[in-house]
């Protein structure tokens, strides 16, 4: 299976089974609250199977409202932590911006369909930023430590992020990941996306260059660079994620990139958590 596609389907079965887990908790919350008939749901079953006049009936629903508690709560902390670091720091970055030089990029990319924001810093930054719309940030410091096909390079890896909805994607595994924590395969999988999606948007701005020489110079520098900078921005860092799995890809290209994706553990860890709430409740029918 060729990565683009195993990396889609890696992405579509944790999607698929966080909206079915929240679609669950949603209608046992609907029967709950409103008493609404429910022809299957899982969580409404497994309370129901101990029985009304079970010790542990109490108990059972507790820990479930507990846990749905849990998972609405970090899923409504992430949405809002994003909103807020979004705003806030795409404020800073349009008051710190270098005005010529971001005239300048936007002139000379305005085919892209992408705002470009540099900003005044000493530090190396390139991210992608915001949801909905992404905008490519990067500092001055780019221009001083690459030559123009180097920079141009960053910004295909970048743009690739944009015109992917990239943003959105990793935003969204985030949300999985903070909801359902207490199922480490969730983790697993998103951490195996997120690489695959930094090696795949090499790899466009490697054919867009025409040749691995700019990108492995520029991963070569970054890797031996003290002056890297991350802001606390809700975005896609260039230099933050599989930089080792990436420099592997571009010094040998012949060769198919090997990244781990650790299931064995997580689903381990992530059946003994569903076995042992199972065992809480069936426990009650014994």
């Amino acid at each position: 299976m060729k990565p683009e596609t195993k990396v889609k389907w890696v992405y579509a079965v944790m999607l698929l089974f966080g909206l079915l887990m929240l679609l669950q908790m949603g209608m046992y919350v609907a029967h709950q609250i409103w008493n609404i008939p429910l022809r299957w749901n899982i969580i409404q079953y497994c309370v129901t199977a101990i029985g009304e006049k079970s010790s542990g009936h109490v108990w059972v629903k507790l820990v479930f409202n507990l846990v749905i508690v849990y998972t609405v709560g970090k899923i409504a902390w992430r949405i809002g932590k994003q909103w807020v670091l979004t705003r806030k720091w795409l404020c800073r970055f349009r008051e710190a911006q270098h005005q010529k030089l971001t005239k300048r990029l936007n002139k000379k990319y305005r085919h892209w369909n992408t705002e470009f924001i540099v900003i005044e810093d000493h530090a190396f930054l390139a991210l992608a930023l915001g949801v909905w719309k992404p905008k490519i940030i990067v500092s001055s410091a780019l221009f001083d430590l690459f030559d123009e096909r180097e920079v141009r390079a960053i910004l295909l890896h970048e743009w690739y992020h944009c015109r992917n909805r990239d943003n959105l994607k990793f935003f969204l595994s985030k949300l999985m990941v903070d909801a359902f924590g207490y199922l480490p395969i969730v983790k697993s999988t998103a951490q195996y996306y997120q690489t695959w999606k930094e090696l795949l948007a090499d790899r466009f701005a490697v054919k867009q260059m025409g040749t691995e020489i700019d990108l492995g110079n520029v991963l070569l520098t970054l890797a031996n660079h003290s002056k890297l900078v991350q802001y606390r921005a809700a975005g896609v860092y260039f230099a933050n994620t599989a930089i080792n799995y990436r420099i592997q890809q571009l010094l040998e290209p012949q060769k198919t990139v090997e990244v781990p994706l650790t299931l064995y553990r997580p689903l381990f860890l992530s059946s003994l958590t569903l076995f042992l709430m199972s065992s809480l409740l069936f426990g009650g029918c014994s």
